[in-house]
Formats: C-alpha cells, structure tokens, sequence
C-alpha cells in the first residue's frame, strides 16, 4: 500500500502539474541518488530542504553511492546551491557545514523539532531530595550506537539505591534484556501514549541518553532530552553532535564522553552526592526548553511559509 502511495506520488510529482504551485518540503538523506528521481525538482519554483546531517564536508554518509558517486555529488550541489531552494537545518552545526561546503548564497534557517508542552510538563509525581531510591531512566531504541549496554553495565558498578527503568523497542532489545547485568532492571516496551511517557520521565530523577557514534550515524538531535527538560527532570548525555546543541554543560545538563562506561558511572555517583546541582540543571532547563516548544517552533515555520 505504501509503495503504491509513493509510485503515485512520483508519477505525479513529476509528470502532472498537481504539485506546480505547492510548496514541496523534501527530507532525503544527503547524497541519496533518489535526488535524480525526482527530476523536476531543480524547475520547481517552491522547495525546501529539510535536514539534520552535519558532516556535509564528505568526511562521512549516511548513505554512500557506490556508482555514479561523482554524478550524484553533482546533482547535489547543483540542488543546494540553486537560488530556488530554500534550505532548513535542525541544527546550526548543520547549518555551518552546509555553509561552509556549499556556494549556498540565500539564508538557511535554523528550526528545530519540537515537543508538545499539552504532554511534557513537570507533573506532581516528582521525587523528592530525600527519597532513598534513584529512578534512572533510558528511552531509546534497542539499536547498536544508543549506548544501552554501557548503562547496563554501569548499573553493576554502583549501589543498589539505583533503580533503573528502559524503555524501547528494537533488535538488540532481547540481547539488552537477557545481559547478565539486567537484573532488577524494569524493561517496557515504546510507550506511544504521551501522557504516560511523560508521567514516567517526570517520576523519573535523572535521564540519561548514553549514544555513541558508529559508521553512518550518530545521534543528530535528542528528543527525549527536550522532553525530558520540559518535565523538570534532570537528563545527562553523552557529546555527540545532537546533544551537544540541546545541553549546555553544567548549566541545563550534564555531557559526558561517548561509549565510556565508567563516565556514566562517575556521573551516577555525582549524582548520589550532589542532587541539589542536578536539581538547578534541570530548572534552568525549564526556561531554556521553551525554545523547543511546539507552538513556538511552528510559528518558524509559518513564518518561513509566509514568506516564500
């Protein structure tokens, strides 16, 4: 059915005139010889390119052309740097790489993603300074980059007032559930209602996003850190690219460096001795976080649409 929708999709975007007056918002990964499918782009008088890829110096892929390399590098730079394409990054990181690499002569706009604050909002249910236990808590996919195994391991390391909660789905999942270091551990599966997501991050005392890079990805943005930060509870992340934007280090949040399980550790113990800082991070992120916030967010866009 999907495949139908889209083989309909591209006779008409490139056969028909149905699409002639719309603007048309495309999101391929960078390189993606799909870009010569789609041959009326470079006529249309209305297109905007959205993405996050940060490495446009050719120094990696997310999806690397085997034949044709330089042919679609071309198509590329001929559709970046063409006047008619207005150009929409997650990220300034992006932004500058794109600039940087590219003749790109218009102004490339900054919008990031966004949460919903109707569902991400500090709740009642928030731990106190004197509760014994420590709730930690991942939400992420099972998938080999997100770091899980080193939290996993790091749990081993420290006291058992830690008590630890994943969330997600994903093929390492089963790997993830049956280490030997999961005991104790509370599994749940990708929970798709807001509101029960985000009563578990705000009982929650520290979020942790533990990725790290591995070829042809890295974590590019970090949403349920911005979720997080909306709940009022505290999140540490590891220094790859995404993270590194949202977290201001020692003052919304803690970064830490990637695939290092002793780093959790040490920021599992800090935590233990020093809550009250951790308490401050997550203050100053509340008013910090806004600027992810859905409807101020959306008004980018609306603005950048007005003005087409």
């Amino acid at each position: 059915m999907k495949f139908a929708k889209n083989l309909i999709f591209y006779f008409q975007f490139n056969f028909t005139k149905k699409y002639d007056e719309h603007i048309v918002i495309l999101a391929l990964a960078p390189y993606d010889k799909k870009i010569f499918l789609y041959k009326k782009i470079s006529s249309l008088k209305k297109i905007i390119y959205f993405t996050s890829w940060p490495y446009w110096d050719n120094s990696k892929y997310p999806k690397r052309n085997k034949i044709g390399k330089k042919f679609f590098k071309k198509k590329w730079k001929h559709f970046l740097e063409n006047d008619s394409t207005k150009i929409v990054t997650v990220t300034s990181f992006a932004k500058q790489s794109l600039c940087d690499n590219f003749n790109i002569k218009k102004e490339v706009s900054v919008i990031p993603h966004s949460y919903n604050s109707e569902y991400f909002y500090p709740r009642k249910n928030k731990p106190s300074l004197d509760n014994k236990e420590i709730k930690i808590l991942y939400i992420g996919r099972f998938e080999k980059g997100k770091g899980f195994e080193n939290l996993i391991q790091a749990k081993s390391q420290v006291n058992d007032k830690f008590h630890f909660t994943m969330i997600g789905d994903g093929k390492l999942r089963e790997f993830a559930i049956n280490d030997s270091f999961s005991q104790d551990i509370k599994f749940i599966k990708e929970i798709s209602d807001k509101n029960m997501l985000a009563e578990i991050i705000s009982a929650s005392d520290l979020l942790i996003l533990p990725s790290y890079k591995v070829p042809k990805w890295e974590e590019l943005f970090g949403m349920v850190l911005i979720e997080a930060m909306a709940c009022g509870t505290p999140v540490v992340s590891t220094d790859c690219v995404g993270p590194k934007e949202i977290i201001q280090s020692n003052k919304n949040g803690l970064l830490i460096k990637q695939n290092s399980i002793l780093e959790i550790v040490k920021v599992l113990k800090l935590y233990e001795n020093q809550k009250e800082n951790f308490l401050e991070y997550a203050s100053n992120a509340l008013e910090y976080v806004k600027y992810f916030e859905l409807n101020h967010v959306s008004s980018k866009w609306e603005q950048l649409l007005d003005d087409y």
